[in-house]
Formats: structure tokens, sequence, C-alpha cells
């Protein structure tokens, strides 16, 4: 019928016409795209107000939303890490990254995104870079990793798990010798920094837990830990000798 169902002739309201040039309108039928316009709409209309929607919504609020946009970053570094031409890059934006965090909490925070374990990297190469920025985390933090938790935590149980996988040993155990090479010498001095002793034990339980019958853990994972053991002897007893003299 002509005219629709506003009966002939009858004009469409100015309500119903705003309705259909509104977001939905212009984006079509795609719920995702309609969200993201409103959510930006949103975003531009809190800026303009000073933080502030017009339902008394606080600036704070949007914190959220940096914290998953950073985290989205974060991924997408990580993503980075999986192609030839772009692991320089992505190697750089997580060391920039990561020489901006100051406290436990985003020390925290920056573990859990950059290394979880449901979430592996599906190349050699990408895992290799990805353990490589253990030791920088032990650098950065220093004595705050240890205190935190976060070194027991997370840093070595990630070293140890990595060894699930072939071909891990030497990059384990390069990154295990910076980590204790990033210790406070054994000098006996208090407050000198992350202590060798404590990192070192810590370490070792790591490593040989995995040795233990009924551990759960398959021969060639047994293996790769034996190898990396040996790989820190030097070092360990590097260490003790310049204690002795």
């Amino acid at each position: 019928m002509a005219g629709g169902r506003h009966g002939p002739g009858r004009p469409r309201s100015a309500g119903s016409a705003g309705r259909s040039t509104g977001t939905s309108a212009t984006l079509g039928l795609n719920p995702f795209a309609a969200g993201n316009a409103e959510f930006l709409q949103k975003e531009r209309l809190r800026s303009t107000l000073g933080g502030r929607l017009p339902t008394g919504r606080p600036a704070s609020a949007s914190g959220a939303v940096r914290s998953r946009r950073r985290e989205h970053e974060v991924l997408q570094m990580l993503d980075r890490l999986e192609e030839k031409d772009t692991m320089e890059l992505g190697v750089r934006q997580l060391q920039e990254v990561l020489a901006s965090l100051q406290t436990p909490d985003e020390l925290t925070w920056f573990l859990r995104v950059a290394f979880d374990e449901r979430k592996p990297l599906a190349s050699h190469k990408g895992r290799r870079e990805q353990l490589l920025l253990l030791p920088r985390v032990v650098a950065h933090f220093g004595a705050a990793a240890a205190d935190s938790g976060a070194l027991e935590g997370r840093v070595l149980p990630c070293l140890a798990r990595a060894l699930r996988g072939p071909e891990t040993e030497e990059v384990v155990t390069r990154a295990a010798v910076e980590i204790l090479g990033h210790c406070a010498p054994l000098c006996g001095e208090e407050g000198a920094g992350l202590g060798f002793v404590g990192v070192c034990s810590a370490l070792l339980r790591e490593l040989l837990d995995p040795l233990v019958l009924g551990s759960g853990t398959d021969l060639a994972m047994k293996q790769r830990c034996v190898q990396v053991l040996g790989g820190l002897t030097p070092t360990i007893r590097s260490r003790e000798n310049g204690r002795a003299r």
C-alpha cells in the first residue's frame, strides 16, 4: 500500500526520521560495528564533557577501557614476535612497555598478559624472544620481583614450563644464567639487591621437581632439565669460588 504503515500522504515523524538516520541505520545490521560506533561516541562525549557522561559516570571508569586497550597492545606486540619481519619491532616495543612499569601490581599484570601459558606463541623463535624477556623483568624490578612473589610464582615457573617443548634447553639456560647474573654478589651484604642464594635455590627447585619420580613429566622434559642444570653449574661454581676468595 502506498504510504506504508503511516497511511497515505502521512509524513514520517521527526523522531522516526532521526532514528532511521542514526548509528544503526548508518552501519547496517552489523551489531559489532554499531557497538563500536556507540562506544566511540560515548568516549568522545566523555572527553568533551570533562570526563563525565550525562549519566554522571566518573572519569575513573575509563580506567578499565585504558587497561583493556593496553592489554590489547601487548598482545599485538606478542603477535609480532611470530613473524620474522616484525619480530625486532615486537621485542623493542615489549621492552619499552617493561621499562615503563614501576609497581608490583604492574609487574603482575605484565607477567599475566605477556606470559599467559594458555596462549603460547606458535613459533620457536617467538617463544625464544619471549623467554629472553624474563631476565629483563628481573633486572628492571630487582629485589621487588622477589619481594612481590613474582619471581618464584611466575618468572621461574615460566622457565621450567618452557622445557616441555623441544629445543628449549639453550634458551632456558641462557635466561637462567642472566637472571642469576642480576643477583647481588655473594658478599654477605644485606639489602644489596636480589639475593643470589635465594634465587638460585628457587631456580634449582623448579628444575629438580620434574625429576622426582611420579611428577608426571615425560622423559624428554626430564632430560632437558638435567641439561639446564649442567649448564648452570659453571655459573654457580664461579659464584661459590668468588665467595671463597
